[in-house]
């Protein structure tokens, strides 16, 4: 599988103009943003590898990108500090597995989520598209969950810890069907 460096002759990497037809990559330790179109109209795309040096995913990167897969070398904790320009920035928003790297050097698929409790607030677009995700549970020191943060959860039946939020941005359970808000 192709490392694919953050930048090529000094300009950032784009597969909409390189290689549209790669099936699998992984990006470098070197990325810290993945820039507006990087991934656009990358259609053969299945599996994407991102690195926890990633802090920031602008504006359409994944748009129109059919990646399936999506796997993540942080940790959860890493992954809530990623900001996102808009929904399409997060390659969920396509994909249906999400997969992080335990201690093991193993992969896990994600189905449930554990926010972390160093945590105060969930970011906008940040488990966007998350579909196989079921549960989620939320430490007592979060008050705010941003806008469309778990939209598109299209398994979530259960969230847990929303006692305490003072603050519900907009959309952030749209199109979550099994979700049952009594």
């Amino acid at each position: 599988m192709p490392v694919i460096p953050a930048t090529i002759n000094g300009k950032p990497y784009s597969c909409r103009y390189i290689n549209s037809t790669l099936k699998n990559i992984a990006l470098s330790d070197e990325f810290t943003t993945i820039y507006k179109d990087m991934f656009k109209y990358c259609n053969a795309l299945e599996s994407i590898y991102i690195p926890a040096s990633v802090t920031y995913m602008d504006d359409y990167a994944f748009d129109y990108c059919m990646v399936k897969n999506v796997y993540y070398t942080g940790t959860f904790e890493d992954w809530c500090n990623i900001e996102f320009g808009i929904y399409v920035a997060n390659p969920m928003y396509y994909a249906s597995r999400f997969y992080i790297n335990n201690n093991e050097s193993e992969w896990d698929e994600v189905n449930e989520i554990l926010i972390p409790s160093t945590l105060t607030k969930i970011g906008a677009y940040q488990f966007y598209g998350f579909e196989n995700v079921t549960s989620i549970t939320i430490p007592s020191n979060v008050t705010k969950i941003s806008e469309y943060c778990f939209a598109n959860c299209n398994e979530l039946t259960e969230i847990k810890g929303l006692e305490q939020i003072k603050e519900f941005g907009k959309g952030c359970f749209k199109n979550c069907p099994k979700l049952n808000r009594e």
